[in-house]
């Protein structure tokens, strides 16, 4: 059965994180580094016979799945995960001297390291995560204002989209990619409220995953997309996992490719979350 890495601090008063390793159905829970220092993100080799992570202060090291052999590669690489398709490792110099970082790409055959991103004034990438063909990397982005953008590049370094440029004033960050490479799930925070999102890859349509209470209640965002404008509004039902969205007549001089500001009706006190999808005009969908 494949195990899965995390970290896990051993005395919850004692900041010390420490890598572990648990079987997918629980099970076989053990750790594997000894204690000392500062570990974070680790990711397992392609063959489940090593894994990378990065020590106190930020340099990468790898090792055995049980902790024997722990090398230092003698670079600071933070975020590291490790691509299952080309046996290469993606990290980041995020915190390593600098918070404006970039990615690059590790090989650990030949010990090479290549830079892929290139942040301007004020910018930052990290948090790079793998397609599962190893041909594409999702990453966050720091911008100038702030507030952090989902990207996708080509592992090569070419290519590089934006994929939340729309939502300017919210965050988006710690991307990861679905088994068959069709979805990207992200989190999401706005007016500090944070909720899990996916999106499509093939046409960068968007989600709520997540049910969030918001209280005091905030906006409900809905990415509007249709062939002819119209109005969106937002009906909480007392069901436990969706609310309905109903479509009102068409508003004039309304752009559908913005973005619409809504406010939930509240249920019992609560709010429902944020969804995202294309409702044509005159239906109601509690499935988005």
């Amino acid at each position: 059965m494949a195990e899965t890495a995390m970290l896990r601090n051993p005395r919850t008063e004692i900041r010390n994180p420490q890598i572990w390793v648990v079987k997918t159905d629980g099970s076989g829970l053990r750790r594997v580094t000894d204690g000392s220092g500062d570990w974070s993100h680790p990711s397992f080799s392609p063959d489940g016979t090593r894994i990378a992570a990065a020590h106190a202060g930020g340099e990468l090291f790898i090792m055995n799945t049980d902790g024997t052999n722990c090398v230092p590669q003698g670079f600071c690489g933070a975020h590291a995960e490790w691509s299952h398709a080309n046996n290469k490792i993606a990290y980041t110099n995020w915190g390593c001297g600098t918070y404006n970082s970039d990615i690059f790409i590790y090989d650990p055959a030949p010990c090479t390291s290549t830079q892929r991103t290139f942040h301007g004034p004020g910018e930052a990438f990290n948090q790079a995560t793998w397609s599962p063909d190893g041909t594409q990397l999702a990453l966050s982005k720091r911008g100038s204002n702030g507030h952090y953008d989902v990207c996708r590049i080509n592992a090569d370094g070419t290519n590089l989209v934006n994929l939340t440029s729309d939502w300017p004033d919210t965050d988006e960050e710690w991307p990861v990619w679905s088994p068959d490479g069709q979805y990207i799930l992200f989190l999401r925070t706005v007016s500090g409220v944070t909720d899990i999102w996916s999106m499509r890859t093939s046409d960068g349509s968007r989600r709520s995953r997540t049910y969030i209470n918001h209280d005091p209640p905030v906006p409900i965002e809905f990415f509007a997309v249709g062939a002819r404008p119209y109005k969106l509004t937002v009906t909480v039902e007392s069901h436990p996992d969706w609310g309905t969205i109903k479509v009102e007549p068409n508003l004039p001089n309304y752009d559908p490719n913005t973005i619409v500001t809504l406010r939930a009706t509240p249920i019992d006190g609560k709010y429902w979350g944020r969804w995202s999808g294309n409702v044509p005009p005159g239906t109601s969908s509690p499935t988005l």
